[in-house]
This record gives structure tokens, sequence and C-alpha cells, in this order.
């Protein structure tokens, strides 16, 4: 499954180039603010971001979804997912803009994922979201066993990692609703809920969610 290359500018397909221009470049440092889930090995923790999360936010949410609305739809492939997480004990928000350049992948399952991923000004990797869902159509769909999301916080993407993020542990919930895109056979829509952490220890909101697919079925 292929993600973005080449830093700030990020390919989506042939036919697309997001330029985040400095709204990545920042990102790294926001994700210590969001409940201690980022990699240990950057030098700092959530607590000694939490007064100046309380303060401050890394939200560039509206700017990122007009961005992937106004390319996604000309790209030959791929997806793009904006989200906007938020921590209710420091009030912080922050945004980050996901890019895969590859199809939706099909599973055993039946089911078909989409592995996005968040770079940084240095290419270096951010964040990573995936969403396998059976149904890439039109409606409302509950996080269940037919959809499933999951994202990480750190520098490499493992689902199973202790901090990795997930619809399907106890006290999670999200909600995906879809609509025809821009594009013939494209999809757009929302996702949006609440998330734990596979350890168990922590919660992170997805207060707002952004997602377009192009067509591949």
């Amino acid at each position: 499954m292929g993600g973005p290359r080449g830093g700030v500018n990020v390919m989506l397909g042939d036919a697309m180039t997001l330029r985040l221009h400095t709204m990545l470049a920042f990102a790294a440092v926001s994700l210590l603010a969001l409940d201690g889930c980022g990699p240990k090995k950057r030098g700092k923790t959530a607590d000694d971001d939490d007064s100046a999360a309380s303060k401050s936010s890394n939200d560039k949410f509206d700017q990122q979804v007009a961005l992937a609305r106004e390319h996604a739809p000309k790209a030959a492939k791929g997806s793009a997912v904006v989200l906007r997480f938020f921590n209710p004990t420091n009030n912080f928000r922050a945004s980050m803009l996901f890019v895969d350049n590859e199809f939706p992948e099909k599973k055993e399952s039946g089911r078909f994922l989409v592995l996005a991923e968040a770079k940084g000004a240095s290419n270096e990797l951010l964040a990573t979201i995936s969403l396998l869902h059976r149904t890439w159509q039109p409606g409302q769909y509950q996080c269940d066993d037919d959809t499933q999301v999951a994202f990480g916080l750190a520098d490499h993407w493992d689902p199973q990692a202790p901090d990795t993020y997930t619809s399907w542990q106890p006290g999670a919930h999200c909600t995906l609703l879809l609509q025809e895109g821009r594009a013939p056979g494209d999809l757009e829509g929302t996702i949006r809920g609440e998330f734990v952490n596979n350890a168990g220890s922590h919660k992170l909101t997805i207060a707002d969610g952004y997602l377009y697919i192009k067509q591949f079925q």
C-alpha cells in the first residue's frame, strides 16, 4: 500500500500535488499534546506541554479540507483524509491531512483498506490512519466488524501497538458517512468518533473528519 512521498509536496496519484506549506512543519509538536501518544524518542512528553497545549493548537482543518476537495477529484487514484483531533483534558485541537497514493486494497475478508499517511516537512512519518470498510457505497455506517478505523500518532505504523487508537476497543465508537463525490464514481464523506488505544489507557476524539476516495470498484 503506497503512501505520500516528497516532504510537504504530497503526491496523490498522478494528477494531484497537495502543497501543505508550513502546516505540517509544526504537526510533530502538536502531537505531543494529544494525550501522550507521540513517539517517546521525540524527547518530550505530553505532560511537558500541557500548559502550552491549553493555550494553543495546530488546527488547520478547514484549509486542509479545502485543499483536498480542490485537488483530490482530479487525481487518477488514491485517497485523502483530514482529521481534527480533540483532547478534552486540555481543550487542545490539532488537524492533520493524510494521503494514500494507491487504490484501496482488497483484503481476504472482502473489506477494502485505505492506509493513509501524514508526513512532516522533512518527509518524516507523523501519523497513519487505517480505514477498513466493506461497502464503499453512499450511506451511514457505524464502526463494527465491517467498518474498522485505527490510527497511530507515531513515526511507524503498528496496528497492534499499545499506543495505536482503534474503533474496536471497549468504550470506542465512530460513525462513517459517505456520499457521492465530486467526480463520477468517487466518494466523499465524514468520520467522527471516540477512540481508545490498545492499552486501554487513553481516549482521543476525532471531532471532525473528512475523506475523499477515488473510484476503484
